[in-house]
């Protein structure tokens, strides 16, 4: 094996890559955080002033995803997202949330452009995460969650998710 290859493989361990299983079903969230028949309650400030708010999302199946720029998992689960909103165009409420240092609001505006994002995403550092109330214990990136229409938790996982899980969590 190459040398680069080596450095590859380990970067993509150290990242996490290979070690989640995407199709494993999204599971509930345990005791202490919001429970699968609550409405969550949620605020966050776009980078372009949509809102992305528990009311804004409510009426229809929400995909939120927390997600940074540096993270691989994190870009192939937006560009999954950003192909299922093409797809789906106004019936589903998607989103994204970039947990990133304070400084680089200038990244993420980058990151969103680049990747062609066309839904909502917010930034925030991790103390305004801490302070979002529902997902203020989302710790691993990606992170996707998705609630039904009244804001009630479907499920959530921790790492990369392929649209066809998604997608049979969104038919339930």
């Amino acid at each position: 094996m190459s040398r680069a290859l080596r450095v590859l493989l380990i970067a993509f361990a150290a990242c996490g890559g290979g070690q989640k299983d995407s199709n494993a079903p999204l599971v509930g969230v345990s005791d202490g955080k919001p429970k699968l028949s609550s409405s969550m309650s949620f605020a966050f400030d776009s980078l372009d002033d949509r809102l992305i708010t528990s009311d804004s999302a409510r009426g229809k199946r929400t995909v939120i995803a927390f997600i940074t720029t540096w993270d691989a998992a994190s870009q192939a689960q937006m560009n999954f997202l950003a192909a299922m909103a093409k797809t789906d165009g106004n019936k589903v409420f998607y989103a994204a949330v970039a947990i990133e240092d304070a400084g680089n609001r200038a990244l993420v505006r980058a990151y969103v452009h680049t990747l062609k994002i066309e839904f909502p995403v917010a930034h925030v550092d991790r103390a305004g995460l801490s302070a979002s109330g529902a997902f203020s214990d989302v710790q691993e990136v990606p992170t996707t969650v998705v609630l039904d229409e009244r804001g009630v938790l479907l499920g959530r996982k921790s790492g990369l998710l392929k649209p066809d899980v998604i997608r049979a969590i969104l038919a339930k």
